[in-house]
């Protein structure tokens, strides 16, 4: 399907005249990541760059916590191997077959931070861009959907969720939970953040607005 997917979205007057698979990454028994280089030319016939890492859609969620006198964002802390260690960074996932953003930040929330769970539902869960947003065209073929999650609580539950574990560690994922005041997300070197930050200071109109959670932990 990633190949698939990725020949369908060539337009017209681009040519393809060849593929070729150089490489094959494999999530247990399916296909999860392709490298490949194309032969592929441009309407006025010249050649562009063919090296394509296909990985998919994926989607982003910027979860939002509220106190009476505070504002925070639960992001997570887990080891990238690019990144050569550990980074902070927003909850994000890999789109499935199903193609539902939403569905699939859904999934992810509750994987990446278990301690939210009884916290929201679906219908909390705010999509913040109406296309999806190419985040490395120069290289890859992934395009991001963000969401926005606000939760309204206690400092204590704030204070609960803070350094909580959370992945799927049979596929790797060592993840833990950071509360970090709003004010200080500017200093967190995370491009998914930065984008959603942006996407939600855009959302002004009042039909916009998020409607906060009601239900609380206790």
């Amino acid at each position: 399907s990633l190949l698939r997917n990725w020949a369908a979205s060539i337009k017209i007057g681009y040519v393809v005249t060849e593929i070729v698979v150089k490489a094959v990454t494999m999530f247990g028994p399916r296909v999860g990541f392709l490298y490949i280089e194309a032969n592929i030319t441009d309407p006025e016939g010249r050649r562009l760059p063919g090296a394509v890492f296909l990985r998919g859609d994926s989607v982003a969620m910027l979860v939002e916590l509220r106190t009476p006198s505070e504002r925070y964002a639960l992001l997570v802390r887990q080891s990238r191997t690019p990144a050569g260690g550990a980074i902070y960074e927003l909850p994000a996932g890999m789109l499935d077959i199903s193609g539902d953003f939403k569905g699939v930040a859904f999934k992810e929330l509750q994987e990446e931070l278990p301690a939210l769970t009884g916290m929201f539902t679906a219908e909390h869960v705010r999509q913040l861009n109406h296309e999806p947003i190419w985040v490395s065209p120069g290289g890859s073929n992934e395009r991001m959907g963000f969401y926005h999650l606000l939760v309204e609580c206690a400092e204590e539950v704030v204070r609960g969720l803070h350094s909580t574990v959370g992945g799927l560690a049979q596929e790797g994922e060592h993840i833990q939970a950071a509360v970090v005041p709003w004010d200080e997300l500017r200093y967190v070197p995370d491009g998914k953040l930065h984008i959603a930050l942006s996407l939600l200071a855009t959302c002004q109109r009042p039909e916009d607005q998020h409607k906060p959670i009601l239900r609380k932990r206790n």
